[in-house]
């Protein structure tokens, strides 16, 4: 199943659910599934003998498994703060009343609450491979989610009674079944050597005094991942994941918070970064921290902007990303209208959203780009249908969306991209015919801003992928989705972190701070002007159902002709009353 790599929910559990390190290798692989027994039996069951009155037998029926092998290790200033291992199983039911072309699904209750098959979020299930205590969650999670559809299959029929919705799409595609069997996880991970290491990395934010919070974060996750559904689906597939993950922030003298971080995922322990390599990142992310403490403040701007390196990926990502999926539309009995998930190129199939010069593929087969590993990708998906290489945007055209099960007004089938029922992009191409280096964007830069009578030019370097009042994971979670209307979309991008104003008449570059983009409209996209030759991989930020996941983007450099930036206000926190100890040594 597809799995967005790191799911945020995951480790704010294992803050609450600690277990002995060692845990990971007492873990044995079982001869026998027991999970995918227990799953296929009851499955048997409910679809022959699950009815209750005049209702039917549901005509579709899934159950996901998710097993999370974790061993986590966190550090700051040199010292361990937390550590531990945990394993821990969910449970997600999909039980389905009605037919494929109208069920139980995709309804929205006045209540605010989506009807089954778009929530995503599972419950906890026994982590021993007991079955009789699988088969009692199972069962009575299936009754009760019976139960559920047939009160929302009968309240959705009564709105169609009453409402009239025009070329409204089946509720169900037909796929055909798969059967995928991965063998039992084993999972690969020097603990010892891995907190040596981490301890090693976090000793050297003790360097900078100004810095007043950093963490490094090192995990393994060992996902086993079982699927089975009525129409005769029986997948089991497993993962290693590994990364690290670091956070770091100071505050300017007039209280500005400014963070930082950087990310490094793999699927195999070797393709993360060596001691030394980590050791040379977090230096150069500290240094740069101290660099923008000390920059001027942004001015008010409106002119042409260089998106360079990660800050063209984040830019894609935060801005775009989410449109080229989530294209479901979602009755609702609230307002009497078919409401949307607020994707804004639903109906612009066949129509040009990007330049004729740029086109958009997501692979999630694709597992390295150039000898650099991704980690977005899957090879089935949550709705237990295999990955698929998909033509997005065909030279500025929108083509088609990354689909789930869940058929759209432009897609009856899906293409392999489900995130609990919700088609959603796992592993971005941004392609161009229409390059040029480096030296030959900034001319161009400078150029369109000696057209314009600007004084000076911009160029972004990085763009910060959460707010810098938002350090810890969880409150990372509720600020993605205050920024982004719940679960994705709309038109915020976040501020950049690393801006340069570049004088036209010399090219002399000064580093700012404290920049806003203003609300950017979609037709934004349309100003593209160029592209670099500098393509590469970036992990990416996203909002998923319950989580924030990570996912991969291959961009190159953009320059947009004209964007908006505001000066930062004014209002910021106070500085420490006292200054770091560490200064005082």
């Amino acid at each position: 199943m597809q799995k967005p790599f790191l799911r945020l929910l995951l480790m704010i559990l294992l803050l609450t659910c600690q277990f002995p390190v060692n845990a990971l290798e007492q873990s044995q692989p079982q001869t026998h599934d027991i999970v995918m027994q227990a799953l296929e039996d009851e499955m048997a069951r409910s679809t022959k003998r699950l009815k209750l009155n005049e209702h039917d037998c549901p005509y579709f029926v899934s159950y996901t498994v998710n097993e999370y092998n974790n061993l986590r290790i966190l550090a700051s200033c040199g010292a361990v703060t937390d550590s531990g291992s945990s394993r821990w199983r969910s449970l997600k039911v999909d039980v389905r009343e009605g037919n494929y072309h109208l069920d139980s699904s995709n309804f929205s209750h006045s209540a605010g609450m989506l009807s089954a098959g778009l929530m995503g979020i599972g419950s906890a299930i026994t982590a021993d491979d007991d079955y009789d205590a699988m088969r009692h969650t199972i069962w009575l999670r299936t009754d009760a989610a019976y139960k559920t559809a047939i009160k929302n299959y009968e309240a959705k029929k009564s709105y169609l009674e009453q409402n009239n919705v025009p070329d409204r799409p089946d509720d169900f595609s037909q796929e055909t079944s798969t059967t995928s069997i991965d063998k039992p996880l084993k999972l690969d991970v020097d603990s010892s050597r891995w907190q040596t290491t981490i301890k090693s990395v976090s000793a050297v934010f003790r360097q900078y005094p100004a810095i007043q919070r950093s963490v490094v974060d090192f995990s393994v996750n060992g996902l086993t991942d079982w699927f089975v559904n009525s129409e005769g689906s029986h997948i089991r597939q497993t993962e290693n994941q590994y990364s690290v993950i670091v956070l770091a922030s100071l505050q300017a003298d007039d209280g500005m918070q400014l963070a930082d971080s950087r990310v490094f995922c793999s699927t195999a322990p070797n393709d993360l970064p060596k001691e030394e390599e980590l050791t040379r990142a977090v230096k150069t992310m500290a240094d740069n921290l101290m660099r923008l403490k000390s920059a001027p403040l942004a001015a008010e701007y409106r002119g042409p902007i260089l998106l360079e390196g990660q800050a063209s990926a984040e830019f894609i990502n935060q801005l775009l990303r989410y449109h080229l999926g989530h294209a479901q539309e979602v009755l609702s009995n609230t307002d009497n209208t078919a409401a949307t998930r607020h994707n804004q190129f639903k109906d612009l199939v066949g129509q040009a959203i990007l330049p004729p010069f740029i086109s958009i593929i997501d692979d999630p087969l694709s597992e390295r780009y150039h000898n650099q590993p991704l980690v977005g990708g899957h090879k089935i998906d949550e709705d237990g249908v295999p990955g698929q290489k998909v033509l997005l945007v065909d030279k500025g055209i929108l083509k088609t969306f990354c689909t789930s099960r869940t058929p759209t007004l432009y897609t009856k089938h899906s293409n392999g991209h489900s995130i609990a029922g919700i088609g959603e992009a796992s592993t971005l191409y941004i392609n161009s015919d229409n390059q040029l280096n480096a030296k030959q964007m900034k001319d161009k830069l400078l150029e369109l801003g000696k057209k314009a009578g600007l004084k000076s030019v911009m160029i972004a370097r990085w763009l910060a992928p959460f707010d810098a009042g938002f350090f810890s994971p969880a409150s990372l979670l509720a600020e993605a989705r205050a920024n982004t209307g719940g679960m994705g979309g709309g038109s915020f991008v976040r501020s950049p972190l690393f801006l340069y104003s570049i004088t036209v008449a010399d090219g002399h570059e000064e580093l700012v701070r404290g920049a806003q983009f203003s609300p950017l409209s979609l037709r934004i996209l349309r100003d593209i002007v160029c592209t670099g030759t500098d393509a590469k991989p970036w992990v990416v930020l996203a909002m998923e159902p319950g989580a924030l996941a990570y996912y991969d983007l291959v961009a190159p450099s953009l320059l947009i002709g004209e964007i908006e930036l505001h000066k930062p206000s004014k209002e910021n926190d106070k500085l420490p009353i006292l200054p770091n100890p560490l200064s005082e040594k």
